[in-house]
């Protein structure tokens, strides 16, 4: 059949012909682009209907992301967490640096959010930071799932001529002629009749019209305010993940802020606070272990610390979402992780709302007393004895053959023998030894009820192992342990105390053998009243 067809004239001269032709419009205009009046006709969406909102939101983020053509400092990548999660405005206004926000939707997946990054990038070139924004969940998608959605596809198909020929072809058509069966097509199916200029302006149940969200995106700088909430009363059970498919694109954005010197900050969306369960907690745990593998040999990431935070669900309009409140309170938040970063005097901030204060867990004598939040907020430490701290879990247990416990409370606890958590050469359960050293101080604190108790294990060295209860340069109540591994419960009476500003201090001045301090759970302590 093959030989046949090479033994015709007019086939051979007729593919020879369209060969020459693609040839000709190819390096004709293998540089140039659509230009964005004929993005504006051709939509993302269908000229037969009303658009999604889904729909009005991706191609809106992406036409203005295209529109303005100067640079940007401070990128905003992500799903809808991140659309809805962050203020440009307000970081722009913290930092100095101008911000724009390219948030999404988790229907296009890993996939979608580096195309979008790497679109940007060539379009206006590249920013300074790059903030990763997306909920727990969004790595979760594999290619299947994100075909099902169809976004992604239909992204593509209409931004395909508007990349370079030297990118990669993710989004180039087949063949260089397609630009112009394109044209065609738009001047037959495009938004410039009466009626489907209606349909731009009409309403989608309780979401704005496709003009609207046109306009709201354009004046915030690609951001959008969540106007839907769930009932978050009960909690539910979070199982973040990455999958393999997820993972080679989650690294392709990765490596693109690397070949483009770019400093990535990845960020999780946070999390109502009564989601605050050992297993989510566990999960949650195993993830940023994940993301920090991933990571190890890149310089340009950071991660926002903490990784997973929790809100109050005063602040949270779904587990995904966050209420406006949340996302200045977000955006404030990032803000400084990003004058961090680049060395900026932090000093210069309002002071946050202290929501953590507002919601102290009953009985803590301030916000992270119990070291529940998996970091050290509201401690400075000195020396080498509190790093990798709080530790996570039960690790004396695992390291021993007999019934020795830690006896923490909750998930989180101190050890200075203990190196787990953010040691990823380490093991569960490995012991550091009693060498290192180092001192822990809380931050100033009122006392506000008459005993105070916390737990200790540890060595007995009272002159360099102890806890204690410092009022300016005064220590005025001190405990050492017993030569006791597992945490036993301490009193202090403070009644004499109440009203005064104090700290708590954790010495460890001790390298010899059993030179190492356990501790955890400053709290008041309620007297049982006597039954009668």
């Amino acid at each position: 059949m093959f030989s046949k067809c090479l033994k015709s004239p007019s086939l051979i001269f007729t593919v020879l012909l369209i060969v020459l032709i693609e040839s000709i419009i190819f390096w004709g205009h293998r540089d140039s682009r659509a230009d964005l009046p004929d993005l504006l006709d051709e939509r993302f969406y269908p000229p037969n209907r009303v658009p999604a909102f889904e729909e009005s939101i991706i191609q809106w983020q992406f036409y203005h992301a295209l529109a303005d053509q100067t640079p940007v400092d401070i990128l905003l990548v992500g799903d809808s967490s991140c659309l809805m999660g962050l203020r440009p405005e307000l970081i722009q206004k913290r930092t100095g640096l101008s911000c724009w926000n390219i948030g999404t939707l988790d229907y296009l997946g890993a996939r979608g959010y580096t195309d979008a990054l790497e679109l940007f990038i060539q379009v206006r070139g590249a920013p300074k930071i790059v903030i990763y924004h997306i909920v727990n969940i969004s790595l979760n998608f594999n290619e299947q799932a994100i075909k099902r959605f169809g976004y992604l596809e239909r992204i593509h198909n209409w931004l395909s001529h508007y990349r370079s020929g030297e990118d990669d072809g993710r989004m180039m058509p087949t063949l260089p002629s397609m630009r112009y069966r394109r044209q065609v097509q738009r001047f037959v199916t495009t938004f410039s009749g009466e009626e489907k200029q209606e349909w731009l302006d009409e309403k989608r149940g309780p979401y704005p019209s496709d003009n609207e969200v046109r306009e709201l995106i354009r004046t915030s700088r690609g951001a959008l305010t969540e106007i839907q909430f769930e009932d978050l009363s009960q909690a539910q059970l979070i199982k973040p993940g990455i999958h393999p498919e997820a993972q080679s694109e989650f690294l392709r954005a990765v490596e693109l802020c690397a070949r483009h010197d770019i400093t990535m900050i990845i960020v999780l969306n946070p999390i109502p606070l009564n989601a605050k369960i050992p297993e989510n907690l566990h999960n949650l745990h195993l993830f940023e272990a994940k993301i920090k593998a991933l990571t190890r040999d890149y310089d340009c990431v950071r991660l926002h610390s903490p990784l997973y935070r929790f809100y109050p669900i005063e602040l949270c309009a779904s587990y995904n979402h966050l209420t406006e409140v949340g996302a200045e309170y977000n955006s404030e938040q990032v803000a400084r992780s990003i004058m961090n970063e680049l060395d900026l005097d932090i000093s210069v901030l309002p002071i946050l709302p202290d929501f953590e204060q507002k919601y102290t867990p009953s009985g803590l004598i301030f916000p992270n007393s119990d070291f529940e939040s998996g970091t050290m907020k509201g401690w400075r430490y000195i020396g080498s004895a509190f790093l990798d701290q709080p530790i996570r879990g039960d690790t004396i247990a695992q390291r021993t053959s007999n019934s020795t416990r830690a006896n923490q409370q909750g998930e989180y606890w101190v050890g200075t023998s203990e190196p787990y958590q953010t040691n990823d050469n380490q093991n569960q359960g490995d012991c550091r030894g009693d060498t290192a050293t180092g001192s822990l101080t809380s931050l100033p604190f009122i006392i506000s009820q008459g005993r105070i108790a916390f737990l200790i294990g540890g060595g007995n060295k009272p002159d360099s192992l102890f806890v204690a209860l410092q009022i300016g340069d005064r220590i005025v109540r001190k405990t050492s342990a017993g030569y006791l591994e597992a945490m036993r419960i301490n009193t202090w009476d403070v009644s004499d105390l109440v009203g005064q500003e104090a700290q708590i201090v954790v010495n460890d001045m001790d390298s010899s053998h059993f030179g190492h301090i356990n501790i955890d759970y400053f709290h008041y302590q309620v007297p049982v009243e006597p039954q009668n």
